[in-house]
């Protein structure tokens, strides 16, 4: 009798690396594996293992001249059953058992590049094209063991950092177990900037759990879900990450949200995170959330506050005259370098810097000392930038800058908005308007306020934007799971301010997005983002192509949710459009999508009439895209022409039977 899913599920919760093929099945991720089976779209695990097992034993054995037998297979899947890691050691002891031969690490080699073929090429039948997909992700889930750094690292703080009481204070309560902890402070003020100090402490101790998550559009549960390595797949995913959260993570982890800037009651799940198991840092301008001990970053001391003027500006040293710049400034730390960094550029002396804040009417002395509403700074720091200085090119920089998230953008934006060089953006941060480090630029969320307020939107500069992002995911067999998530934060950001002028644009973006989500397991945002791509397509006559390609990208994600009647309706809608287009390879693909699902489709059918039609209609689909593969690919080893011979001999063999 073959294993159960239940009996695999329980090896594998007590076996949390066991694999039948190591290296290769880890990569493919076995649980999303396993759930296949689980649905019964499939044999039984057991006898899926020994198919693939026998077809590698028996190329193993002509590549190395052995004799093979059938029971190899199973003697095999039974000593891989029986141990918890598997290594290189490992798989010499298990081929030398069932063999009774002796391999040297060269033939070990062999047979683990075999499996990786036999994977690849067989698809271990119905995950045929979708394993190609999954291969090589780096955010494969694992049941117990996760990794010690849960998402991107802050930057450091920068070289002009100058320490903090409240360090000491944050820090001590994260010394205690399982501390809720609000940084709370104005806008600007440097809240953030100590959390990454603490953050990177901790780091180095190197043995604690540590997480850094940037809130961005009132919506908690998304940004976790987006900027966390573990836990990932699946649409039961809020349920794991509760899970994870509140019981399997150790009380001594930390996780730090910055800039959550709403109220528990516009953000229910705060209260989820409330109730972690683990110590939970927030910075945010909100005064106070249940459950959190306050900590209050205070304003400078006059020394401090001094001592950062004179290292952004770097000219003329005068305390009593930097004393006045200051106290106008409010002691406000992002308006003091903002200040030091206009003067230094524009070649102010001090003078001539308090004459400047004088015509401007910046006064925040009073102001700030009480409690300083955001709708005051923002108001302030439009009149201190000068924005009729900037020329079109900088107007596009910020504005588009001010639409991405709350984060580091790689350097790639200079590619993306098309510059030629770096002149603009060089003389932008001189300015003040936003800072750099080696992950790139970054611009403070009070600053995306004011440019909001003092730039036009520059849409032409947005669609652009857009172009050039999609651009950054087409599709790849291994995309990089961080990098992709962080292009698609950024699209998502672009979108809402995009006119449906250009609805191929969009609908470039919307089918990349679904592609690289369909890809990472998140079928139902896939699935949306498709239907959304389909709509905008489906009126335009020029763009036929992609529309063949989403409706087929749409059959494939239905496959994928046993929506089979649904998968059949994408699937002929795309074939229908590939064969006007006489797009031979693109028809073959679906067509050996088609014959896909109706194997499927015969299996599940127990109507012997429609059962024998669903096989017909396999064999037809089968067929042709088998002649158009046999004519693009003359005999060559390649993956989609191995797996139409095998899914031809199954249908044929089903035929026979029946």
């Amino acid at each position: 009798m073959g294993l159960t899913w239940n009996d695999i599920n329980e090896l594998i919760q007590q076996n949390p690396i066991l694999q039948f093929a190591a290296d290769q099945i880890k990569s493919l991720g076995i649980e999303w594996l396993l759930s296949l089976y689980q649905k019964g779209k499939s044999r039984t695990v057991d006898e899926e293992l020994v198919l693939c097992l026998e077809s590698a034993l028996e190329s193993f054995s002509k590549q190395f001249a052995l004799e093979y037998d059938d029971t190899m297979a199973l003697s095999l899947l039974d000593e891989l059953k029986a141990r918890e890691n598997l290594n290189q050691n490992d798989w010499r002891n298990i081929l030398e058992a069932v063999t009774g031969l002796q391999f040297d690490e060269k033939a070990v080699e062999s047979w683990r590049d075999i499996m990786d073929r036999m994977i690849s090429e067989k698809r271990l039948v119905v995950l045929r094209d979708y394993i190609a997909l999954q291969r090589g992700r780096k955010h494969t889930h694992r049941n117990s063991a996760y990794p010690r750094i849960l998402t991107s690292k802050p930057a450091l703080p920068p070289e002009e950092y100058i320490d903090r009481s409240e360090y000491d204070k944050i820090l001590q309560k994260v010394q205690e177990v399982k501390k809720l902890v609000l940084v709370n402070g104005l806008g600007g003020i440097g809240k953030s900037t100590v959390c990454r100090k603490i953050f990177h402490t901790l780091d180095e101790q190197k043995d604690r759990t540590l997480a850094w998550v940037t809130y961005h559009d009132k919506n908690l549960l998304e940004d976790l879900r987006k900027q966390l390595f573990y836990p990932k797949e699946g649409k039961n995913w809020p349920q794991r990450f509760i899970q994870f959260l509140q019981q399997d993570i150790e009380d001594t982890a930390v996780i730090f949200v910055d800039n959550i800037n709403a109220a528990e009651e516009e953000e229910p799940f705060l209260q989820e995170l409330a109730n972690a198991n683990c110590s939970v840092i927030c910075t945010s301008r909100i005064t106070e959330f249940r459950h959190y001990e306050t900590v209050q970053i205070d304003f400078f001391s006059m020394d401090d506050c001094v001592r950062l003027f004179n290292k952004y500006y770097c000219g003329e040293f005068d305390y009593e005259k930097i004393s006045r710049i200051v106290k106008k400034a409010g002691r406000h730390t992002l308006v003091i370098e903002i200040l030091a960094k206009i003067a230094k550029a524009e070649g102010y002396t001090l003078s001539e810097l308090e004459e400047q804040l004088q015509k401007k009417g910046l006064d925040l002395e009073g102001i700030a000392s009480v409690e300083m509403r955001e709708d005051t700074l923002i108001g302030h720091l439009s009149r201190t930038f000068n924005t009729e200085k900037l020329n079109a090119h900088q107007k596009r920089i910020l504005y588009c800058m001010s639409i991405l998230p709350i984060e580091r953008i790689p350097y790639r934006f200079k590619e993306w908005l098309g510059l030629p060089n770096r002149y603009n953006l060089n003389y932008l941060e001189k300015h003040a308007w936003f800072v750099s480090d080696k992950q790139g630029y970054y611009m403070h969320p009070v600053i995306k306020e004011v440019v909001k307020r003092t730039v036009e939107p520059q849409k032409d500069a947005a669609v652009l934007l857009l172009k050039n992002l999609t651009a950054e995911i087409p599709y790849k067999e291994n995309p990089d799971f961080e990098y992709s998530m962080q292009i698609i934060s950024f699209i998502e950001a672009v979108l809402p301010n995009i006119e449906v002028v250009q609805p191929e644009v969009l609908a470039q973006a919307f089918y990349n997005i679904s592609l690289l989500y369909g890809q990472f397991n998140y079928n139902e945002k896939a699935l949306f983002y498709i239907e959304k791509c389909i709509n905008l397509l489906n009126p335009l006559d020029d763009q036929k192509e992609l529309l063949g390609c989403a409706y087929n990208h749409q059959g494939f994600l239905y496959y994928f949710e046993y929506k089979d009647q649904h998968a059949e309706a994408s699937y002929r809608k795309a074939y229908q459009i590939r064969k006007k287009l006489k797009s031979k390879k693109l028809l073959a693909q679906t067509e050996s999508n088609l014959a896909l699902l109706y194997q499927g489709m015969w299996k599940e059918e127990k109507d012997e009439q429609r059962k024998r039609r669903y096989l017909i209609a396999a064999e037809k689909y089968q067929k042709e895209a088998l002649k158009v593969f046999e004519s693009i690919f003359h005999g060559e080893e390649q993956s989609n022409l191995a797996s139409a011979y095998n899914n031809m001999a199954a249908i044929k063999n089903s035929l026979c039977e029946n």
